[in-house]
């Protein structure tokens, strides 16, 4: 993420971060040891992980609006998302109806927040032993922005033929 976005832009997608994690309704270790790497990848501090597992996470609200946040950190945000759907290697209907709803949040269209996911996918069940989850998640970040780049590129590389 962007060291340039505020302590509550950064703290939003933790929150975001975290009704993901609950929302199959427990809280495994795995998704315990994503949201550590994913706070310290926001630079968030004292965010209170220590007690995490067995705590309850108020997620009648829902996840936060992402909506303001740069384009760029939404689709990290969703793609960060759909990763920790899966950080315990399976995604349940509640995970994937909670990461819709982060992609609605965040502004993303079905299409994209689709393609995220499968890369957030991929990458978690595909990355080598030993990496760390903070190593995914930054991995994820990177190739993300790649994504990114390549539809930018095939736009305008459209725009040009219509022209």
């Amino acid at each position: 993420m962007s060291r340039d976005l505020s302590m509550q832009a950064r703290a939003s997608v933790f929150v975001a971060l975290t009704h993901m994690a609950v929302a199959d309704g427990r809280l495994d270790p795995e998704e315990v040891e994503a949201l550590r790497a994913a706070a310290e990848l926001l630079e968030l501090r004292d965010v209170g992980l220590t007690d995490l597992r067995g705590a309850a996470v108020d997620t009648g609200k829902g996840p936060p609006s992402l909506a303001k946040l740069p384009f760029e950190e939404r689709a990290i945000a969703v793609a960060w998302a759909a990763w920790l759907a899966c950080a315990d290697y399976r995604a349940t209907m509640a995970e994937e109806a909670m990461l819709a709803r982060i992609a609605v949040q965040a502004g993303l269209d079905p299409p994209l927040a689709e393609e995220l996911a499968v890369l957030a996918w991929q990458i978690r069940l595909l990355s080598p032993e030993g990496m760390t989850p903070g190593e995914e998640l930054a991995t994820l970040r990177s190739s993300v922005l790649e994504l990114l780049d390549e539809r930018v590129s095939r736009s305008a590389d459209s725009s040009e033929v219509v022209a």
